[in-house]
């Protein structure tokens, strides 16, 4: 199990013991009644679930009991059913049972998602009662229960998955790191609401991995005014401070005028590269490097003396290997 896993999702690694009797009179109860409502207690054993668990179970039980329903009250209904069997399945493990819940997921985020990570989340997010946050005037579906997940994985893809980020953001060199340092700094914002300070606080971090985040910052980030928020607005979020972290993390000083085994590890090459190649990596780490990109921004003034001497560094270093690639 990942740190990730356990800090941010709230998974814990230890194997909780299946109550099986509880499962069989759950069965028996649907199959009497054709309500998918599960008794709070079962052969004397209390039946554990989650309050939104329990708010579903009860909108079905009322539901069900009435008489004369609307079209769009059979309709609810179905999707109650649904959510309930779902929920029963969910103690199996992963299946086809989530491939309806995934399918949603993956159209908000345009991203395939892996059954499995839809799974954790899902737990973790009954676990914390996030799927609370679904409105008590909106419909009960698997619409709803994707809007809620999505930002959720949309975080921990970002922070774990190269591929996702560079597809999101066409950052290919964009590490873990940069990726927590700007998550931090989204919590520090939702917090504080003051730019300046939170770019701040996150620096002092630095000495941190960067890619833990408590169950606060998580749902600081996830949550907007007490509303979860949307992923396109999240995403863009997240992209606008990308280029402050990316420009700010510190690069490793030349030795002297002469040092070209650093020059190379800046620009990534373990040997002296072609001039044309040369010539884009440098006009690559120019473009993510350049001082102007982040001048807009509130930054501490050690940050903004950092970023020019990195885009020093570069610059420096290119004319080593140009250099060495003359000599």
């Amino acid at each position: 199990m990942s740190l990730i896993s356990k800090h941010i999702l709230g998974i814990n690694n230890k194997k909780k013991n299946i109550d099986f009797d509880i499962l069989v009179e759950q069965k028996k109860s649907m199959m009497r009644s054709g309500a998918a409502q599960v008794s709070t207690q079962v052969n004397s054993r209390q039946a554990r679930r989650s309050s939104f668990e329990e708010r579903v179970n009860e909108s079905f039980a009322k539901l069900s009991s009435k008489a004369n329903k609307t079209k769009s009250e059979t309709k609810q209904l179905e999707e109650l059913k649904k959510i309930i069997d779902l929920f029963d399945k969910m103690q199996w493990g992963t299946g086809e049972h989530l491939s309806p819940l995934c399918s949603q997921i993956n159209s908000i985020l345009s991203y395939k998602i892996a059954t499995s990570k839809v799974h954790q989340l899902l737990k973790a997010s009954l676990q914390n009662n996030l799927l609370q946050k679904i409105p008590n005037s909106k419909t009960i579906n698997l619409k709803e229960i994707a809007t809620i997940l999505a930002p959720a994985i949309f975080l921990e893809l970002f922070l774990t998955d190269q591929r996702f980020r560079a597809k999101q953001y066409g950052h290919l060199g964009m590490t873990s790191k940069y990726a927590g340092q700007t998550l931090h700094f989204l919590f520090y914002m939702n917090k504080l609401k003051n730019e300046a300070k939170a770019f701040e606080m996150t620096f002092k971090e630095n000495s941190v991995s960067g890619t833990i985040l408590t169950e606060e910052q998580k749902n600081s980030i996830i949550l907007n005014n007490n509303k979860v928020i949307d992923p396109e607005l999240l995403k863009d979020n997240i992209g606008r401070y990308i280029p402050v972290f990316m420009t700010s993390s510190p690069i490793k000083k030349l030795k002297d005028k002469k040092d070209s085994k650093t020059s190379l590890e800046i620009f990534g090459f373990s040997t002296i590269p072609s001039e044309q190649k040369l010539k884009d990596q440098y006009k690559y780490l120019v473009k993510n490097r350049h001082p102007d990109k982040v001048e807009s921004y509130q930054l501490p003034a050690s940050v903004k003396k950092q970023i020019h001497e990195n885009f020093a560094t570069i610059q420096q270093a290119y004319d080593i290997l140009r250099s060495e690639k003359k000599g």
